[in-house]
């Protein structure tokens, strides 16, 4: 018996795939091919789902639209720029973790030297200015005030102070 040589050949259709050996030679036929994926026969009859679906869009990305701060590193004094509402800061220069204040925890107070605008977080007793070197000692003044102190008490009809 002679081997005609074989030639491989792939048909795909609407969801099916058949994979066929067929010979050259025309007029032999393989009655053994079965298709690898019947046809189911809803696929045809029922809509596609995806046109079903509505699309939603993708989530915008967590540092789209994100304020940047600066700050500068309280160990090596290199300004640093991160994400508003970071808790930390990592300095890549000197491998430090600074902490990072909010606006309402900073007290803002001037150089006695210099005049030199200068922060620092609330309950420092003195400032130490980053240009002269001199310390500026936080007065009463600068001092964060208690929330009950900053609410005036208001006195109802009978005298007595309200809440």
């Amino acid at each position: 018996m002679s081997q005609l040589p074989l030639a491989s050949q792939a048909t795909t259709t609407d969801l099916v795939s058949t994979t066929a050996m067929q010979p050259q030679s025309e007029g032999i036929v393989d009655e053994s091919l079965q298709p690898q994926h019947p046809p189911s026969s809803t696929a045809h009859d029922s809509p596609c789902l995806q046109d079903s679906v509505p699309l939603v869009p993708p989530p915008p990305s967590p540092y789209l639209n994100k304020e940047v701060g600066q700050m500068v590193c309280g160990s090596c004094r290199i300004l640093l720029a991160y994400f508003r509402g970071a808790g930390y800061v990592h300095c890549t220069c000197c491998q430090t973790m600074n902490y990072v204040l909010e606006a309402h925890e900073v007290g803002k107070v001037h150089c006695g030297h210099c005049a030199t605008l200068l922060m620092y977080p609330f309950g420092a007793p003195a400032v130490k200015c980053s240009l002269c070197l001199f310390v500026t000692e936080i007065g009463e003044r600068n001092v964060r005030r208690r929330l009950s102190i900053e609410q005036p008490t208001r006195t109802n009809s009978s005298g007595l102070a309200e809440a």
